[in-house]
């Protein structure tokens, strides 16, 4: 059994992502078991979801009134002097479970 670097095995995530074949397509037109392949990409979403590479940052404005807007991917989030602090911050807590 073929053993592959964690580079390679990222490498060969990507292309079968941007192939649009199903998972056992790829394996079996790739020459790999479906199995292994399988747990390559199950390993690599929950990686994924639960990436360490999550950093925090304190944002502080001096202009009273002004609104900000984060774009998170598909998410929008407003924050304007109306905005319920508390509720936000358990909004993202909840978001992070």
């Amino acid at each position: 059994m073929a053993k592959y670097s964690k580079e390679e095995k990222e490498q060969l995530i990507e292309e079968f992502k941007n192939s649009g074949l199903s998972i056992a397509s790829w394996a079996r037109k790739n020459g790999l078991p479906v199995s292994t392949v399988t747990g390559w990409v199950s390993k690599h979403e929950k990686k994924s979801k639960h990436s360490k590479d999550i950093k925090f940052i304190e944002i502080k404005t001096t202009q009273a009134g002004k609104t900000l807007k984060m774009e998170i991917g598909a998410v929008n989030i407003l924050v304007d002097r109306y905005t319920d602090i508390e509720l936000l911050v358990k909004v993202i807590k909840g978001g992070m479970k």
